[in-house]
């Protein structure tokens, strides 16, 4: 019995960690204030002000909903749709722990032909079908006995992330004429892979790798779903998923639905497509003939992306540089010889321009305290000297672009009301000189003219993708083509032609659009996808051509030129997308605006700070991540402001139980704690060679206010919170024992900082290459009758090792102890290795040196999977100040880590051993290490 429990509460607890993405978005500033409206199936709340885009959405989001759940036989539910309007963030998110979707409403520069919102009702609504499956059969039970958590859970155990996001990718191609299956560069990395190299194990393909490159979940997905619903039908996933919510005490639930509808497991199926795919691709590939071109960069080691290439006027290119091995760096290419010029923050798509001396570029910045607000802010990069300039401040403004005087940047920008516009800056004080909007469209890539006067520009619009140009003196415009579905990025404007890349060919491809006949020229035929195309005063062209290895940079002679006119009405049909339409019944893009208007009213924060999601026979902690015996409510309100858990938490050992409450609220600039639990306690003690088995009630209380920040600046990752608590604790010995406390209450507060900065990591990095972090606590119970102390100072410290993904952390600290009637735990590790030290005052050091050993990615399909091991040595002192113990222990040794996947779940899990030499007791010893990394799933 004792094991069922322990299995049943691991699996509870796993799912509460696996859905932490859900469990709490971020907050919005404190001022906005909340109208909501309701439709047939949803509550839309957004901030007052939004009231257009709430209705839009609101009516979209009825039309559409149906549609979404037909292919999985899933049905409609009853869902709150929250709003987001000051994140430059382009995303949205289900969650089911309480269950809402939340809507991001700035679009990406980089997005395909489709208005945004469009784009998430087609992809999340999606997910709610998914997720709504699971309220079926067995799953009814589960959501019965668990609550909300209970559909979630079964989605995180037995569905894969690839098949979660490759289906709603699916489905937003299949009920659009766009939609990222109709984009060649999202199939580019999977097609270069297969071609180039073969198809990997599943287990690497789901998984990634740290040797290779391998596609996210939503490419390998779209693949994976889109493919098997032509070959064996609409209905082909409807089982898998029936099978997860009816039968999935099978442990392989989804695999055995699999079986039924197509004959084949996941490891299987997953072979047979990348076979089917290659014999596509493969004949596609064999019967194009490819331009030449010369390439500008070497070849890498590992998969690194050169994008965005900007010719200056002495023939260098400055250029983006990512890899898995490195920060993203703005690179400056000279004669052959690469430098670094800027080693910019987290850097927004499509955002480099660069001209004579200077370069552009934009910046995510996050807001000091709200998670929901966030700022494109552009900095200014000087190429002789160095300095970088940061221009705008909380600006909402995307893809600068230089003009050819350097005295201008144009910007696309949106606003917190949704309006989008066209603003030129003057690039030396970010003075506003010009704003061009309209109503119905959303501007991507602006560039400029070479007559510094005009600025050409992508639109999305009801009926797809369209170029602009806009004179930047008289607001006069005029539209190069028309509007198309097809995903088109400009990348360059010469005085006579517009360079764009575009779908035409089946193929990502640089095309040429005349500014005087409107023909358009096919310039390039690559084998994967050319891109990022720019031009200079000789005709010259340099784009971003993609392999296998990534995106390198290309440079072609103008009589290396394809020079194909091309009718765009006679354009590459792409087979799979064209397959998922037809099979559908409902198009979006066909869709009316509907003039139904919802009736609105406040939405009041104070009435809705509670809603109970979810509960579970056994007690869970999900603000400490911690678990037990007995039973859970657990509460989270719609705006992921106030969290709340009351629950019963059973005492194994000393065959006791307490009632638990804890409640966090974070509406405010200050995040708000509380908490009070009360219940028996047992012990059993020998007191003047008598045994006593003591019984008492216990109540406990506290309270404190904790100020999260974020200073997350350029390449600097940083943050500070401080925070104050208090904590009563009130005792009260059971008269039948005989015996009773020195004292009843103790009271005790803590004043504590934590600040951290480090630089940002590349995926195969260990540790940060530099960084530093500070903590500072102090304890103490004034209110005894003997007060007790205590004082911690600790500093951490970052370096680079001596190889590419070393690392070395030293730490020191140092705790300072007064004992009184309360006693504190020590804040300071003690060297590893030693389990029976206990201390007052110490002083300790720490060092450790990481480092990688291997990327085997060594599998036993639908087994494990091994995609690292790492290893480290380590250092321990500490300095002690008790009379009972060794002034000084220390200790050293090292450890091994390893990195699994067992059982294809999702969930990363660490197993290493530890062996640390104890000196002055001369002991060596062995320690097992486990870990499960939720945070890395998504």
């Amino acid at each position: 019995m004792i094991k069922k429990t322990t299995l049943l509460l691991f699996i509870l607890l796993s799912l509460t960690k696996i859905n932490a993405q859900y469990f709490i978005s971020g907050q919005d500033p404190a001022s906005v204030k909340w109208i909501q409206l309701k439709t047939e199936y949803f509550r839309v709340i957004f901030p007052e002000g939004n009231y257009f885009d709430a209705q839009l959405l609101a009516n979209l989001l009825d039309t559409t909903f149906k549609a979404s759940l037909f292919e999985l036989n899933s049905h409609p539910v009853r869902m709150d749709i929250v709003l987001h309007t000051q994140s430059i963030i382009s995303n949205a998110m289900v969650g089911w722990a309480p269950k809402r979707t939340e809507f991001f409403q700035t679009p990406p520069q980089d997005g395909y032909a489709q208005e945004w919102h469009k784009q998430l009702a087609s992809h999340e609504l999606r997910h709610i079908a998914q997720i709504n499956k699971m309220n079926t059969g067995f799953g009814r039970v589960v959501s019965t006995m668990l609550g909300q958590q209970g559909a979630i859970g079964m989605v995180g155990l037995f569905v894969p992330i690839w098949f979660i996001e490759g289906d709603a990718v699916a489905n937003e191609t299949a009920v659009s004429k766009s939609g990222r299956g109709r984009q060649p560069l999202f199939e580019a990395g999977l097609r270069a892979q297969l071609i180039q190299k073969g198809y990997y194990v599943y287990d690497k393909a789901y998984f990634g790798s740290y040797k290779d490159y391998t596609p996210d979940p939503y490419e390998l997905g779209y693949f994976m779903v889109a493919h098997n619903r032509v070959k064996y039908g609409a209905m082909v996933w409807e089982k898998p998923l029936d099978y997860v919510a009816r039968r999935p005490f099978t442990l392989f639930p989804f695999t055995l639905g699999l079986k039924k509808s197509t004959g084949y497991g996941k490891n299987r199926l997953y072979k047979e497509t990348m076979v089917d795919l290659y014999d596509t691709w493969k004949k596609e590939f064999d019967s194009v003939q490819y331009t030449k071109y010369e390439r500008l960069t070497k070849p890498c080691k590992h998969y690194t992306d050169y994008r965005f290439p900007q010719y200056l006027p002495d023939g260098s290119i400055i250029a983006i540089k990512s890899s898995m091995d490195d920060q993203t760096r703005i690179i400056h290419i000279k004669n052959g010889k690469e430098t670094i010029l800027f080693t910019p923050g987290y850097i927004l798509k499509q955002s480099l321009s660069a001209n004579v001396n200077l370069v552009v570029w934009n910046e995510n910045q996050p807001d000091l305290r709200w998670t929901n607000r966030d700022y494109s802010v552009i900095k200014k990069g000087n190429i002789t000297t160095g300095e970088i300039t940061q221009l705008t401040y909380k600006s909402k403004l995307f893809a600068p672009a230089l003009s050819p005087d350097n005295l201008k940047i144009v910007a696309s920008q949106t606003d917190t009301y949704g309006k989008h516009s066209l603003v030129v800056l003057q690039s030396e004080t970010a003075e506003t000189l010009f704003t061009y909007n309209n109503d119905s469209l959303f501007f991507q890539t602006p560039r400029w003219h070479p007559n510094n006067r005009d600025v050409v520009s992508v639109v999305v619009g009801r009926q797809g993708k369209s170029l602009i140009m806009v004179n930047t003196i008289s607001g006069e415009h005029r539209f190069l083509i028309p509007f198309t579905f097809d995903d088109i990025a400009i990348t360059a404007v010469s005085e006579t032609q517009v360079f764009f890349s575009a779908p035409y060919t089946g193929i990502s491809n640089i095309f040429s659009l005349s500014l005087e006949t409107g023909e358009i020229q096919q310039l390039t035929s690559s084998a994967f996808g050319a891109t990022d195309a720019s031009i200079n005063a000789k005709g010259r062209l340099i784009f971003a051509d993609y392999d296998a290895d990534g995106f390198c940079l290309a440079q072609m002679e103008p009589p290396q030129f394809l020079n194909k006119p091309v009718s765009i009405s006679n354009k590459t049909d792409n087979f799979l997308a064209d397959q998922l339409s037809k099979m559908s019944l409902f198009s979006i893009d066909g869709l009316r605006d509907s003039k139904k208007m919802f009736p609105v009213k406040n939405y009041h924060k104070i009435s809705h700070l509670f809603k109970l999601h979810s509960w579970a026979p056994v007690y869970l902690d999900g603000l400490n991540r911690t678990g037990g015996l007995g039973a859970s409510l657990l509460s989270q309100n719609t705006l992921g402001t106030m969290v709340a858990q009351l629950g019963y938490q059973y005492n194994l050992n000393e065959q006791t139980g307490k009632t638990v409450f804890n409640m966090e609220y974070y509406g405010w600039y200050p995040v708000i704690e509380t908490g009070i639990s009360s219940g028996l306690r047992r012990d059993r003690i020998n007191h003047e060679g008598k045994i006593y088995d003591l019984k008492w009630l216990e109540t406990e209380f506290n309270a404190g206010i904790k100020l999260p920040l974020n200073f997350t600046r350029d390449q600097w990752i940083r943050g500070m919170q401080p925070r104050v608590s208090y904590r009563l604790i009130r005792t009260k010995m059971d008269p039948s024992v005989g015996l009773d406390f020195k004292h009843n209450q103790t009271q005790s507060l803590s004043f504590d900082i934590y600040y951290y900065n480090y630089a940002r990591l590349s995926l195969r990095d260990i540790y940060p290459r530099m960084g530093e972090t500070f903590q500072f606590v102090f304890r103490h119970s004034p209110f005894d009758e003997s007060p007790s102390q205590q004082t911690m100072v600790g500093m951490g410290f970052y370096f680079p090792g001596f190889a590419k993904h070393h690392g070395l952390k030293l730490f020191v600290g140092k705790q300072w102890y007064n004992d009184g009637d309360y006693s504190f735990s020590g804040l300071l590790n003690v060297p590893r290795g030693y389990t029976d030290i206990f201390y007052g005052g110490a002083l300790t050091f720490n060092a450790d040196y990481v480092f990688p050993i291997w990327y085997p990615d060594l599998d036993i399909p639908a087994v494990l999977y091994l995609n690292r091991i790492r290893g480290g040595f380590f250092t321990d002192l500490m300095y002690l100040e008790h009379p009972d113990l060794d002034k000084k222990i220390s200790s050293a040794g090292m450890e091994i880590y390893s990195d699994w996947h067992f059982f294809n779940w999702p969930t990363p899990i660490s197993l290493g051993v530890r062996l640390s030499h104890l000196f002055g007791r001369e002991l060596l010893v062995p320690e097992f290490i486990f870990g499960i990394n939720f945070s890395s799933i998504y």
